[in-house]
């Protein structure tokens, strides 16, 4: 598929879905938002620095009032491989569900939050299903996937105020959580921008793996830089590790959400 037809398709499922929520929106008057705030952003491998992949990110808010954030991945030549969807529940702002599809080799793996509280972890590979369920801590936050934002939003005072969060990441592709720390970057300051550190908490494993380093707009709280391990897989095995830029003043945020 070129990317002309790829924006066409990408224009079509768009354009169906909120003709769904239209149809929602005259049953339901008021409670959907039929306004849809795109985002793009490239992804650069640190090491060759050449584009591995293409982020296209769109978001809107359905009749349910959750916030529902639709992704698509398309390589350097343009072709669509991945598509991921997150569901933000307000009840749960830093533990979406999600669900992400690798055409590739038809991986998928996701998350759903049960009606116990408890979560669902799940990841498909050459068509065997394996899962399991977690209960949160009650000493931690529970983070999943696109969650990230939603948490540093709200510890941003704390974080720039020196202090350390702490929390579980949930790995769908790992079937468990793992412990990781968040803390506001010192010494590289820059106008109108705040960067995060985030690691594994366990000191060991910090010596194994490279920090994941978060960009947001001091203005807008929005996420404008990531640089660290992708959740996109590459073709050999292992996760790229890249560096992916946004527009530093795009709107696209989840800022309606509840601080807690």
């Amino acid at each position: 598929m070129t990317e002309a037809r790829h924006a066409i398709a990408y224009r079509f499922r768009k354009s169906a879905l909120l003709g769904g929520v239209f149809l929602l929106a005259m049953m339901n008057a008021g409670n959907v938002s039929a306004e849809w705030t795109l985002l793009e952003g490239d992804a650069v491998d640190l090491a060759t620095e050449r584009l591995v992949y293409r982020e296209r990110h769109s978001m809107g808010q359905g009749s349910d009032g959750r916030w529902i954030m639709e992704s698509d991945y398309l390589d350097a030549q343009g072709e669509l491989f991945a598509e991921r969807t997150v569901w933000f529940d307000p009840q749960y702002p830093q533990r979406p569900d999600y669900r992400l599809i690798d055409y590739r080799d038809n991986f998928e793996e996701g998350a759903t939050t049960l009606s116990n509280g408890d979560v669902e972890l799940y990841r498909i590979i050459d068509g065997e299903r394996s899962q399991t369920t977690i209960a949160p801590s009650k000493k931690r936050p529970l983070v999943i996937d696109a969650g990230f934002s939603a948490l540093i939003a709200t510890r941003w005072d704390e974080l720039l105020a020196g202090e350390r969060v702490t929390f579980d990441f949930a790995s769908s592709a790992r079937l468990t959580t793992i412990e990781f720390r968040l803390s506001r970057e010192n010494g590289r300051a820059e106008e109108g921008v705040e960067r995060f550190i985030l690691e594994p908490s366990n000191w060991f494993v910090r010596m194994l793996v490279k920090p994941i380093v978060l960009t947001y707009s001091s203005q807008n709280k929005t996420l404008i830089g990531y640089e660290g391990l992708s959740n996109i897989r590459k073709d050999g095995g292992g996760n790229h590790t890249v560096q992916i830029t946004f527009p530093q003043s795009h709107q696209f945020s989840m800022r309606q959400l509840p601080s807690d």
